[in-house]
């Protein structure tokens, strides 16, 4: 099984990548946060984008399409672990020019950097599920801790692990390899909390930074629900006709589903598993911020559409057969 795609497929994905987000950051409205003064206080979140964004105060657009250039290569290194060619190919394409993908890589806020970490947190992941290893596994933990550090939505997919790992845990794989990858999921969620532990001591707002709505209940739960399934791929539902966003939310949930479940029969179900559960992690926070804030709503489950396009992909077309667990 081929786990690395090839440099020419890298570098030409990571050009149309660059020239997509560029592009759309002529066509975005305005961005507050870019009068924003960075490391300013109180700290609602960590504050990792800000760090990384001192160096580019007067461009900050061009962090966020940095990141997101780095984030359609690293789902197309992702997809390369289980995926035959054609489908690695199609996850570069879905990467470059999804509308969830493209806005997060073009936008400059905590999501641009949610996405990517997102992804190589995932890939560190997989990789131990799917391989016979022993010791720790320090790189995963790392990948964990700084997935967490990114932003408040970041807990979603890491305890979504966390509590699969540890409670339910995959019968088709090796109990040392589930062992292993809980163990390092498990030490870089303990890593990053006392950070946000510390935050909450200085007065730190979750709600205010999520810019979270009461949850939804009954018939308005479920649209929220739609809503957010459709953002992962359409990047907002604002606006859009009913039967777009019920379609594609539709399509989105059943692709995400057989993608897993082909993962699983070829022998992949580490790379399935820590995509489908990372994904539905996404859930949570979604439904807090749904449904009407402009951006803010949608992008709580962006950071999960490279995770359903790898799944998607999959079910499509198919997974190259791996080594049984």
């Amino acid at each position: 099984m081929r786990d690395r795609p090839s440099p020419r497929l890298l570098g030409t994905a990571a050009v149309a990548a660059f020239a997509v987000r560029a592009l759309a950051t002529t066509r975005l409205p305005d961005n507050p946060g870019h009068a924003l003064p960075l490391l300013h206080r109180p700290w609602d979140r960590p504050p990792l984008l800000d760090l990384l964004t001192l160096p580019f105060q007067d461009g900050r657009q061009w962090l966020a399409v940095a990141l997101g250039t780095l984030t359609v290569v690293a789902v197309t290194a992702l997809a390369a672990r289980a995926l035959p060619r054609r489908g690695v190919i199609a996850v570069a394409v879905a990467g470059i020019f999804l509308p969830s993908l493209v806005w997060a890589g073009a936008w400059w806020a905590h999501v641009s950097l949610v996405v990517l970490v997102t992804v190589l947190a995932a890939t560190a992941l997989a990789r131990v599920l799917d391989e016979d290893r022993t010791g720790f596994a320090a790189w995963t933990a790392v990948a964990v801790w700084v997935l967490v550090l990114t932003d408040w939505p970041a807990w979603a997919p890491a305890l979504a692990w966390a509590g699969r790992l540890w409670v339910f845990p995959p019968s088709s794989l090796p109990a040392a390899r589930v062992r292993r990858a809980a163990v390092a999921v498990t030490v870089g969620i303990a890593a990053a909390a006392p950070v946000y532990v510390g935050l909450m001591m200085r007065g730190a707002d979750p709600e205010r930074a999520l810019a979270a709505k009461e949850v939804p209940l009954g018939p308005d739960a479920l649209l929220a629900v739609v809503e957010s399934a459709a953002a992962v791929v359409l990047g907002r539902t604002r606006g859009l006709p009913w039967a777009v966003v019920g379609g594609t939310a539709i399509v989105t949930v059943v692709a995400t589903w057989m993608g897993a479940r082909r993962a699983a029969a070829a022998g992949r179900a580490g790379w399935g598993d820590v995509l489908l559960v990372g994904s539905l992690g996404a859930f949570v926070p979604a439904l807090a911020a749904q449904p009407w804030i402009p951006l803010a709503a949608d992008k709580h489950v962006w950071y999960m559409a490279p995770l359903v396009v790898c799944l998607g992909a999959a079910a499509l077309l198919g997974v190259e057969r791996g080594e049984e667990g």
